[in-house]
């Protein structure tokens, strides 16, 4: 199912893939097969991609003589991508996970997708996802499972690149977080997720939220094929303002910073406000967030144990108070929206987002009715908007004075302070305003597979925050503890045969 005569594709990485086309042993048109092969035998259990591209093989076949004739493009060359099905591709249909939008292809590969191409990747699927990109169901492709325990949720909204690439249907993937929808299912699925600093990759082409919050983001099985997938994915775009700031801020290769002993001398502080059971929103099962707490309380050592100075605890003055108001996704949804579908043009199958809500069709946890009632007034005219936003500032300079203050190189906490819910619970992981920081104060947060927790043996993450444009710091810092503990495995629900 998962071979390609004398190579596995199961846990494979874009190095182990490149080594084996040098030697001759596999070829990209066979690993884009394989893992059609494994999309098509497993994904009527996870619901994990909505359409596969029926020009993948193709493509591959091209690039292999592209290979052969000039060598690799890159380091992505030939290497299969799972996308996030609201992010737009020019020929495969782009759902947002709405039946509405079911036969959608947009006129234009989203800028991310146009880099990725050109740098010799091939886009295999489009991910399923939280409708309209909230949750973890869609109308457009169902429920998504978790392929380390089939009866939990994979977290979202990226439910689908989540459970996909931990099952290996894909070797890299892409999801977007507007309040930690790369990094939750990245958390609950035992994978490598990063939320850039807002603007270091372009929003063009994706399926908005908040033009405030938005971004994409890498998912994959190591820090190293993350830090690829930066490489190319960051870079001007003149259809994203937001991008022109990274022209002073990037650096050569994201994969200079892979460094074994990336832990040894910095100085870590642990936010104990984000562990479990009290929450934002609320109390989180005792049981379940002590399991969380125990397990990243023994990497927390072992963090130490590497080299790294361990401040803990570390206080965030005022921020449940903060994250609780200043939300702005509801007051800009409309607003960005309306103008995705004017993008559209005459391929958009709906006027507006009261159309979709008038339909009956929305599955899952959207707040939708919420977003069309508060983007009636603009929200320049808004005093709670203007009030949300006011927080935002207030909470990027408070982090940046609590790394400054106590010259931290990063905040480390868990991912979620608790584990994922059962799919037939209420999704209790919202509970946790964990993932809300970094998406509020607009700075890079990367989680890393912590391990299992000792209870259930779910997957957990471990999430390292920094200051604007310090990528490069977090990326060193995840690949050395991904290193020394080496906390992923495969899921065997689905990656026994």
């Amino acid at each position: 199912m998962h071979k390609v005569e004398n190579f596995d594709v199961i846990e494979g990485t874009t190095k182990k893939i490149h080594d084996a086309r040098r030697e001759g042993i596999i070829t990209f048109e066979e690993i884009v097969q394989a893992h059609l092969d494994r999309i098509s035998a497993y994904n009527n259990i996870l619901n994990a991609v909505i359409n596969t591209n029926k020009n993948a093989v193709d493509r591959a076949a091209e690039l292999d003589e592209v290979w052969e004739n000039d060598g690799p493009i890159s380091p992505v060359h030939g290497i299969p991508v799972l996308a996030k099905d609201n992010i737009n591709t020019s020929n495969i249909p782009t759902t947002s996970g709405s039946v509405l939008f079911n036969n959608t292809v947009p006129p234009d590969d989203a800028h991310i997708i146009s880099r990725l191409r050109r740098h010799g990747a091939i886009i295999i699927a489009k991910a399923n996802l939280g409708e309209l990109s909230s949750g973890s169901l869609s109308s457009s492709g169902g429920q998504t499972r978790n392929p380390h325990c089939l009866s939990r949720d994979t977290g979202g909204s990226s439910s689908g690149t989540g459970s996909g690439i931990a099952a290996n249907f894909a070797v890299l993937g892409i999801g977007t977080d507007t309040g930690g929808s790369v990094r939750h299912p990245s958390g609950f699925c035992s994978l490598v997720g990063l939320r850039p600093t807002t603007g270091l990759f372009s929003r063009d082409g994706i399926q908005p939220i908040s033009d405030t919050q938005d971004t994409a983001g890498p998912m994959t099985r190591t820090v190293t094929d993350a830090a690829k997938m930066a490489d190319v994915m960051s870079g001007y775009d003149p259809n994203d303002p937001w991008t022109a700031k990274i022209r002073s801020n990037a650096p050569d290769s994201y994969t200079d910073y892979l460094n074994k002993d990336g832990l040894a001398g910095k100085r870590l502080g642990v936010v104990r406000q984000f562990f479990g059971p009290k929450t934002q929103e609320g109390e989180s099962p005792e049981k379940e967030a002590q399991a969380v707490t125990n397990l990243i309380n023994k990497r927390i050592e072992d963090i130490e144990d590497i080299g790294a100075e361990i401040i803990d605890p570390i206080e965030i003055p005022n921020i449940e108070t903060i994250l609780e108001e200043a939300g702005v996704s509801a007051f800009e949804f409309n607003r960005e929206f309306n103008a995705y579908l004017n993008e559209l043009g005459d391929t958009a199958p709906v006027d507006s987002p009261q159309e979709i809500l008038e339909s009956g069709t929305v599955e899952g946890y959207v707040r939708l009715e919420e977003y069309i009632e508060e983007g009636d007034i603009p929200p320049e005219e808004n005093k709670e908007y203007l009030q949300a936003f006011k927080l935002r500032k207030e909470l990027q300079e408070i982090v940046l004075g609590v790394l400054e203050s106590n010259n931290l190189d990063a905040l480390v906490y868990p991912m979620a302070s608790r584990i994922t819910s059962h799919i037939e619970e209420d999704r209790l992981y919202r509970t946790s305003s964990n993932a809300k920081t970094a998406a509020y104060a607009g700075l890079p947060a990367l989680t890393v597979p912590a391990g299992y927790d000792d209870v259930w043996e779910t997957p957990v993450g471990i999430e390292f925050l920094s200051g604007m444009y310090e990528e490069p710091k977090l990326f060193e810092m995840g690949y050395a503890f991904e290193q020394s503990t080496k906390c992923r495995k495969k899921p065997n629900n689905i990656c026994k045969v």
